[in-house]
């Protein structure tokens, strides 16, 4: 597993789930969600509560996106 932590553009569909994401100049598509949790924030830092998402790419690549707000999004790591 390789922590990234960067903001990626994502494109949801009508219930708000990944469909497709782009890093660094790459297209990847969702073919499954493996795994869906949510996560409060630090609550001592006035974080707001996350909702993650395991998927895995139509190209077999298994990825963790993290929604932070209303079209914020972060990758937050990638599976070997």
């Amino acid at each position: 597993m390789r922590t990234v932590n960067q903001p990626v553009q994502v494109q949801t569909d009508a219930q708000g789930r990944p469909v497709k994401f782009s890093f660094q100049g790459q297209r990847y598509w969702v073919q499954t969600i493996i795994d869906f949790w949510r996560e409060s924030g630090r609550w001592w830092d006035h974080e707001p509560e996350r909702q993650i998402y395991r998927v895995q790419t139509t190209s077999g690549g298994v990825f963790e996106l993290e929604h932070l707000s209303a079209g914020h999004w972060q990758l937050y790591c990638i599976f070997d």
